[in-house]
């Protein structure tokens, strides 16, 4: 049995709607505001993923190019239409808004330098981006509507190792620093209907947006973060 939440998301979290259909949000931590595009985007969602290289002009030989390490930052874009008026069966929210006033939300949120959360629920896609650009434009006969193409950068953390320099190990026996650690390192919950690994976050943690650490710990029994079957013993860390 899976844990199904119909309906919409509610304003304490960027629970998802799921009825089945695609919806498309824009988590902002920063501001704690959930933007729901209102229509589903156009045609395709394009994820550009690319290998990182440089390329050599080589003399007699031309171009070649040498394998370089890391990975470069993955693009999503697509396009999408800002209705000037409700549709039924096509609109994902009745919530509307100008689509003026849609942009200038999305303008903000490039303005700022803390990333933002793009949700694409059947896909399903949960990463945290940047909106690279937000391109605008407006057709003869519906003024009052907005076309959008969007392009976003998925976040990276910038993580750098440390390096022991220290010479003194000279025994190569285990002292009481490099004994293995086996105090357990998390704690177990079972998941109920109604069940969130935001709010379970939240409840445990302190914070909602660190739910990813929940899921990192339980990729082995969590194949979609947002549809847990009822039961599911998951392990959470500690504080």
């Amino acid at each position: 049995m899976e844990n199904k939440q119909p309906g919409r998301p509610s304003n304490s979290h960027p629970g998802i709607a799921n009825d089945g259909g695609m919806d498309v949000y824009i988590i902002n931590d920063k501001q704690g505001s959930t933007f729901h595009f209102p229509l589903n985007p156009l045609d395709e969602i394009a994820i550009k993923t690319q290998k990182n290289f440089q390329t050599y002009d080589m003399y007699q030989l031309g171009e070649m190019d040498f394998h370089k390490y890391g990975e470069k930052i993955e693009e999503i874009s697509f396009k999408v239409i800002l209705p000037d008026d409700y549709r039924e069966g096509f609109n994902r929210t009745m919530d509307l808004k100008p689509a003026y006033q849609y942009v200038d939300e999305l303008k903000e949120y490039i303005k700022q330098k803390e990333a933002v959360r793009l949700i694409i629920t059947t896909m399903p896609f949960n990463n945290l981006v940047f909106i690279a650009s937000v391109d605008t434009s407006i057709k003869a006969g519906m003024e009052n509507c907005r076309f959008l193409n969007l392009r976003f950068r998925t976040h990276r953390d910038l993580k750098i190792k440390s390096i022991d320099t220290s010479k003194n190990k000279v025994n190569k026996g285990l002292n009481k620093t490099d004994r293995p650690n086996t105090k357990t390192e998390y704690t177990t919950h079972k998941i109920k209907k109604g069940d969130l690994l935001w709010n379970i976050a939240k409840k445990t943690l302190g914070k909602g947006s660190r739910w990813t650490e929940i899921h990192a710990l339980n990729k082995d029994v969590i194949k979609n973060p947002h549809r847990i079957p009822i039961g599911t013993v998951i392990k959470i860390p500690k504080k």
